[in-house]
């Protein structure tokens, strides 16, 4: 049964006990605009033209995307739990838009990662050129996309129990239309298990840089 006035009252409850959270939500977003915001200007204008700051300059841009789309969607579907009375495709670009720059942030991570342990630990061969950095941040968001599509498909409305016998409500999460399929368990554990893949690979990747630099000031300090 749909009760529009219960609903909107079980909202309301609902959102007395999320302030909390949304407020802390409300301050990291504010952190995040503003940060995000300084460090693409320094990196876009107060400093050289490097392989790194480019690097750093696209991390805070889809940080920066990620912090003004995906945090006020999040409080926008706190504030209404149990009726959500936004379109099924806000829905959709709004999952849509927060995956995409979470994907590609973490992608960058990795590109950074590789770039400073080549630097520190094999200095001498060949470095990413900052041409092809921009190809690797062209590919990034090619691949982001991709991963990001079925969020189209997969979120929109979702119909739930209410703590109220016989009255249900609505939210953005997996669509009714996949209630009993396996694409949505599968996407969020291809997802899952590509971020596991990407942290383990990252803490590798700086442990190595750790080890290297660390030999290298005991060398210093044996051979001053």
């Amino acid at each position: 049964m749909w009760n529009t006035s219960v609903l909107e009252e079980l909202n309301d409850a609902m959102f007395l006990r999320l302030a909390p959270a949304i407020a802390v939500f409300i301050g990291l977003m504010v952190v995040g605009v503003v940060g995000n915001i300084f460090v693409c200007y320094i990196f876009m204008k107060k400093l050289r033209k490097t392989t790194q700051n480019f690097l750093l300059l696209c991390l805070g841009f889809f940080d920066l995307v990620s912090t003004v789309v995906g945090i006020p969607s999040e409080i926008w579907d706190m504030r209404h739990y149990y009726l959500y009375d936004s379109s099924p495709w806000a829905c959709k670009s709004m999952r849509f838009l927060t995956t995409l720059p979470s994907f590609a942030s973490i992608m960058v991570l990795m590109v950074i990662a590789v770039d400073r342990y080549r630097k520190v630990c094999k200095p001498l061969h060949g470095q990413i050129h900052i041409t092809y950095a921009k190809i690797a941040i062209i590919a990034i968001v090619i691949v982001s996309v991709i991963f990001s599509v079925p969020a189209l498909y997969i979120y929109g409305h979702r119909t739930f129990q209410t703590p109220l016998a016989g009255v249900y409500g609505h939210d953005c999460s997996v669509d009714d239309y996949f209630r009993d399929k396996s694409y949505p368990l599968i996407y969020e554990a291809i997802l899952a298990s590509l971020f596991v893949l990407f942290t383990a690979a990252l803490v590798s990747l700086y442990i190595r840089i750790w080890m290297e630099t660390r030999r290298h000031r005991k060398y210093m300090k044996t051979h001053a």
